[in-house]
């Protein structure tokens, strides 16, 4: 154990991380007015009552996190809240989510560096999956609400309506982590970052309103004002940004181990893939087809990456 915690320190050295994550806390912060538009924009197309939730739930969490410096960020949420958005939900929300894609391209690149991988993807390819992972995090804020307003009024338990929301998060950043990097992994390769980030970032947020009380006092808010909001917002971005890359490290350090990781799949290479298979067959009904029945299958990935054929020895998770 304390060699496999040396090793994730040094990896995490060797990365970068910590400027890696600045990075893209700073890309996803400057889109931040653009998320926060598109977001309202795409719950209230499920009607006011959830626009209500949204607010009230965003705004509770800007308290808890924030404590004594949430009032100049809760007075910017209310103001985009009150604003007419008449035209929100026609080209304000389509800009939105191209801006709000940045921050994703960033977090795209990062990943690649924590995978210790070389991004080959085009710019049009890592721009449309950037805006396919924006798009999807929306659409899991809004089902988080929907499900977190839902259970409030049905009265059901805090614990199980948090287990429902860890549930949600561990599901959406495995797909981050199985879809955002220029690899390919098998699944239960995604869930163990997936699990440390979504227990880090609930962490981050009780431990990040103890930090601004022990900063705060009488007089802090005025002397900071809303400058001082936008620091603290960096800051825990940053710090979900760390958690979220650390939680790659460990996808990455246990899938190289297991010897599963593989080039990236794309439909043309999946194609591609099943032509020559069945061009091999076609030819040679003996050896050809005894070969991608055999050893082909016997790779554990379809033929798509020599390192899958070590998935039999040293798999950390097989072992359990």
């Amino acid at each position: 154990m304390r060699s496999w915690s040396t090793r994730l320190f040094r990896e995490i050295r060797d990365d970068g991380l910590f400027d890696a994550a600045a990075s893209v806390a700073f890309w996803i912060l400057l889109s931040l007015p653009a998320a926060l538009l598109a977001g309202l924009s795409s719950v209230s197309l499920l009607g006011d009552g959830l626009t209500a939730d949204l607010r009230r739930v965003t705004l509770e969490f800007i308290e808890r996190v924030f404590t004594t410096e949430a009032d100049t960020l809760a007075d910017s949420v209310n103001d985009l809240f009150d604003q007419q958005r008449s035209g929100v939900l026609s080209i304000s929300i389509a800009v939105a989510i191209f801006t709000v894609s940045r921050g994703f391209a960033g977090l795209i690149r990062a990943l690649d560096t924590v995978y210790d991988i070389e991004e080959r993807r085009n710019f049009i390819h890592t721009r449309a999956l950037a805006i396919g992972l924006a798009i999807g995090t929306l659409v899991v804020i809004a089902l988080s609400t929907a499900l977190w307003s839902f259970g409030a009024d049905r009265s059901v338990p805090i614990l199980l309506r948090l287990a429902i929301a860890g549930a949600v998060l561990i599901a959406w950043s495995a797909t981050v982590f199985h879809i955002g990097p220029n690899h390919h992994t098998p699944w239960r390769y995604d869930l163990p970052g997936a699990v440390f980030t979504t227990i880090g970032w609930l962490a981050l947020s009780i431990g990040f309103g103890w930090y601004v009380r022990l900063l705060g006092g009488a007089g802090t808010n005025d002397v900071l004002g809303a400058a001082g909001a936008l620091l603290l917002a960096l800051t825990w971005l940053w710090g979900a940004c760390t958690v979220l890359l650390i939680g790659g490290e460990i996808n990455e350090m246990l899938a190289s181990r297991a010897g599963v990781v593989s080039d990236s799949r794309t439909i043309v290479d999946v194609v591609r893939h099943l032509r020559s298979t069945g061009d091999g067959a076609s030819t040679d009904d003996g050896d050809g087809a005894s070969t991608g029945d055999g050893d082909g299958a016997s790779t554990g990935d379809g033929g798509f990456g020599p390192a899958s054929t070590h998935a039999a020895d040293g798999d950390p998770l097989r072992e359990r």
